[in-house]
């Protein structure tokens, strides 16, 4: 199974090479103010995700953007494929700051619970 799942979890893949030069810059000045994953916390393995892609009239303002991990606390929870994608890397999420927000909380309420 984790072979299955392993190309999606390869940053790699999600390269800049098809982006313009200034992208790294804008996703660079996105992650120093934004250094967590919205949805679970983590603060590794950070990818920065349109809401709305580019492929379907997004742009790179910040409005559009949110930062999600690909599986940088939770092991096997990749945010950025399951909250940004549906599960499916051909869809998005257009609720995915909602989204993130609902888990981010159930995440906290867990991780509190076991304080205790």
């Amino acid at each position: 199974m984790e072979d299955y799942y392993g190309w999606f979890l390869d940053v790699e893949h999600l390269s800049d090479s098809d982006r313009d030069a200034q992208w790294k810059e804008i996703r660079d000045s996105y992650l120093k103010a934004h250094p967590t994953c919205a949805a679970c916390g983590a603060t590794t393995k950070l990818q920065v995700h349109h809401i709305y892609p580019k492929s379907e009239g997004g742009d790179d303002d910040w409005n559009n953007l949110i930062t999600l991990c690909m599986g940088g606390r939770y092991k096997g929870l990749v945010c950025h494929f399951v909250i940004g994608h549906r599960l499916d890397w051909h869809l998005h999420n257009p609720f995915v700051r909602s989204d993130a927000a609902q888990m981010l909380d159930r995440v906290t309420k867990c991780r509190d619970r076991k304080r205790y």
